[in-house]
């Protein structure tokens, strides 16, 4: 990614993100990278491309994205600095993440299944590192607790605060 250029649109709501991406590579040469879902509706979508080919679309996914919802903000970035990859992988929601899995599909239960026969390890992070991550990455990093303190349901309600007390808490009672 380093050196194209990136834009970004956040949307209300997947339908309108949705739209915004359709329309965002039919209007230009956009590659969209996936979607982002922040948390209380808002979903962003992140295309890369050069410069005018981005900005094309940020208009027209914007514009499309209105007629259908409430669009909350549009960027583009024109040069996309070296690292930055790092921090958008980061904030990827996966399979992993237990609250966007749906149980009923075949192939999420035999990741499941083969996930349970070979032990996980989970890293350790020092407070500094904790006090670094975004809340996005500190909730992944929660999640991944058998026990956890906080209930999976109120993880993505908790303060980055509470979060890393819980987790620094979690790490303590692991060593004993």
């Amino acid at each position: 990614m380093k050196g194209k250029a990136l834009g970004i649109i956040e949307t209300l709501g997947l339908v309108p993100a949705i739209e915004a991406a359709d329309i965002a590579v039919k209007s230009a040469e956009v590659n969209i990278q996936g979607f982002r879902f922040i948390g209380a509706g808002y979903v962003s979508v992140l295309m890369t491309g050069d410069v005018s080919s981005v900005n094309a679309s940020i208009e027209a996914c914007s514009a499309a994205a209105k007629r259908l919802g409430t669009v909350k903000s549009t960027t583009v970035i024109a040069k996309t600095a070296e690292g930055l990859e790092n921090i958008l992988t980061e904030t990827k929601l996966s399979k992993s993440d237990p609250e966007s899995i749906d149980h009923d599909r075949k192939d999420v239960e035999v990741e499941e299944k083969n996930s349970e026969q070979t032990e996980t390890k989970i890293p350790q992070y020092g407070v500094s590192q904790l006090k670094k991550m975004s809340v996005s990455k500190l909730r992944t990093v929660a999640r991944t607790f058998e026990g956890f303190s906080i209930p999976k349901k109120k993880i993505n309600n908790t303060p980055k605060k509470e979060l890393i007390e819980a987790i620094k808490n979690t790490y303590r009672n692991e060593e004993e």
